[in-house]
């Protein structure tokens, strides 16, 4: 459910679109070329329910493949070795594997 997104602090939404970003570039060049051409607001709902969906199917495709996440999956936590240190300083998981990638 979306609509819980409406509800997140400003500064979340940005920062959460560092996972969607992630999961465009290793794995959908039509999502990664989706939101290079959004000019749209970050909250609006016909938005977030496409790249939301989108990115937990990626996410499921992945799984299927290797689900003990021994290689195909590694691109779930692609980004947050390094990630997560920043993480702990700046408290903006998405934003710190963003600037980790």
């Amino acid at each position: 459910d979306t609509d819980v997104l409406q509800t997140l602090e400003d500064w979340l939404l940005p920062d959460g679109m560092g996972e969607i970003v992630k999961h465009a570039l290793c794995q959908d060049v039509d999502l990664l070329t989706y939101l290079e051409e959004y000019d749209g607001a970050l909250n609006d709902p016909v938005f977030l329910d496409y790249i939301v969906r989108r990115t937990i199917e990626l996410k499921c495709e992945v799984i299927d493949i290797d689900p003990k996440e021994n290689k195909e999956a590694v691109v779930l936590i692609y980004g947050h070795t390094l990630g997560h240190p920043i993480e702990s300083i700046s408290h903006r998981m998405g934003t710190a594997c963003c600037l980790s990638h």
